[in-house]
């Protein structure tokens, strides 16, 4: 018992020491990060406010990671503040920044030009740059403050669809040669690469940016992008023309060029509701009547052809699904 005692009492003794630079340690990045935070309060620049925040912020996640066993490190992680600091004020203080000041009145307007047309453009939420797309492949960032072109990438193709991740971290690029590409949104690094059957004419990306609802021919597919696995499949007889997901990734929509609207749950895959657009340029002519189970006549006063393309599309309904496959395609050097 006596010997168990003194063994304690020695180890004791000797992590007193390396307890005490821990905690020595720890209250000197707090200091410099409280520091830094006084300062970014008095400077004028949003660039240079990001810039003090930025490295407070790293000085207190250096706290948690390097000395966990410190009371710092346990405040900071549970959200507690220390004095007038906590590492979720440092963050929304970062956000505030990145958001650009309203422009003043007589100053000049910023123009950005893409030599071909713009096929899809965010403005990310706590960013403060915006993003564009262009049909001729090339993707463009640039500071929402001074107009300056932060990065840009290209496409293999001419593109046919693009989205960003609400966050603004990732962003999707689907090309005419059915080629689709993920990247990462501040570097451009490409992070996964895949080819379909049919080109994507619309996309959206989740809040994460891992998963990826696209339209390609007559079919929406909810994507696992990281996995490169189709989750979920919604089928009609007319092409997709826009999808759109909603913030918390449960619900999809999906838009077809008959006018048709389908409400999707992304877990389950069942819809939940559809309806139709009675003035669609694209009317089928041939519109399921849910209430009869029987087919009638749209709204859209059909032509003689346009009775016959409605029945045309009526068979293939029934004759032919569309297949969809989908396979990884080589990288490529960025």
């Amino acid at each position: 018992m006596t010997r168990s005692l003194l063994i304690t009492g020695l180890l004791f003794l000797l992590a007193a020491p390396c307890l005490a630079d821990d905690a020595a340690q720890a209250n000197r990045l707090m200091i410099e990060a409280v520091k830094l935070v006084q300062e970014s309060e008095r400077e004028p620049s949003a660039e240079g406010k990001l810039a003090l925040l930025t490295k407070a912020h790293d000085h207190l996640v250096a706290i948690i990671e390097r000395h966990p066993s410190t009371d710092l490190a346990v405040k900071l992680a549970t959200g507690q503040r220390i004095g007038s600091i906590s590492l979720q004020a440092v963050r929304e203080a970062m956000d505030r920044a990145r958001i650009p000041e309203p422009r003043k009145p007589g100053a000049p307007v910023q123009v950005w030009r893409h030599e071909a047309g713009v096929v899809a453009l965010a403005l990310p939420s706590g960013r403060r740059w915006a993003w564009t797309a262009a049909e001729d492949g090339i993707v463009a960032l640039r500071d929402l403050g001074t107009g300056a072109l932060l990065r840009t990438w290209q496409h293999r193709s001419r593109l046919k669809a693009a989205a960003m991740s609400p966050r603004g971290r990732r962003v999707l690029t689907a090309g005419r040669n059915r080629s689709a590409t993920l990247r990462e949104a501040g570097t451009g690094r490409v992070l996964s690469e895949w080819e379909h059957e049919r080109p994507i004419t619309s996309a959206a990306l989740s809040r994460d940016g891992k998963t990826a609802l696209v339209g390609a021919g007559h079919a929406a597919l909810l994507i696992d992008v990281d996995a490169l696995e189709i989750r979920r499949t919604w089928k009609h007889r007319a092409p997709v023309t826009a999808v759109a997901s909603s913030a918390d990734g449960r619900w999809i929509l999906a838009g077809f060029a008959d006018g048709k609207a389908v409400l999707g749950e992304a877990r389950t895959g069942r819809v939940v509701y559809e309806w139709r657009h009675e003035g669609s340029r694209n009317c089928p002519c041939v519109c399921r009547a849910k209430s009869t189970a029987k087919y009638a006549p749209c709204a859209c006063a059909p032509s003689a052809a346009q009775w016959q393309l409605g029945l045309l599309n009526l068979l293939y309904r029934f004759v032919r699904r569309p297949t969809v496959t989908m396979r990884p395609s080589s990288p490529t050097t960025t």
